[in-house]
């Protein structure tokens, strides 16, 4: 049996994948593909003013809000407490209530006093609505990490 060499391979590999993909492609799929590429390569409507060069007065406070505290998220905490003594962690969230309470205990010789959002599949929906946060950290599972920065977002 003789070795195949690296570049046999990548031209074999690349010659299976045109193959299959003229096999796929019918007169609906070419004129569907065309739209697609089509729509992408329109220019995006403007949805409202840039922010490019945008300068505003800092923030005296930062007040921030944390979603998910298990061992990322609580170093996060912890990390901002130490980093940054002008901070002030408003709120935190986690659905396990063991979680926020395990941060709550690292925090109790701090001036932090959080409020506790746990317990049920969306509270930090809840603690997102809160007027009182500048910055969220989202410390959850990566495919929740989206929902959960467009929804705060979309709360001011």
């Amino acid at each position: 049996m003789t070795k195949q060499k690296r570049r046999d391979f990548l031209k074999l590999t690349a010659l299976s994948a045109g193959f299959l993909g003229l096999t796929s492609a019918t007169s609906y799929s070419k004129d569907l593909i065309e739209d697609k590429l089509n729509a992408l390569t329109q220019p995006r409507k403007a949805q409202g003013k840039s922010v490019m060069g945008l300068r505003t007065d800092p923030i005296e406070q930062v007040k921030v809000a944390f979603i998910g505290v298990g061992s990322r998220g609580s170093g996060h905490v912890n990390r901002i407490n130490a980093l940054y003594p002008k901070a002030k962690i408003t709120a935190i969230c986690d659905i396990r209530e063991s979680r926020t309470d395990k941060v709550m205990e690292s925090l109790k010789d701090t001036k932090q006093k959080p409020a506790v959002y746990s317990g049920k599949e969306d509270a930090w929906k809840e603690m997102v609505k809160r007027d009182d946060i500048d910055l969220v950290i989202v410390s959850t599972p990566w495919e929740d990490h989206a929902p959960m920065c467009i929804y705060s977002m979309q709360q001011g």
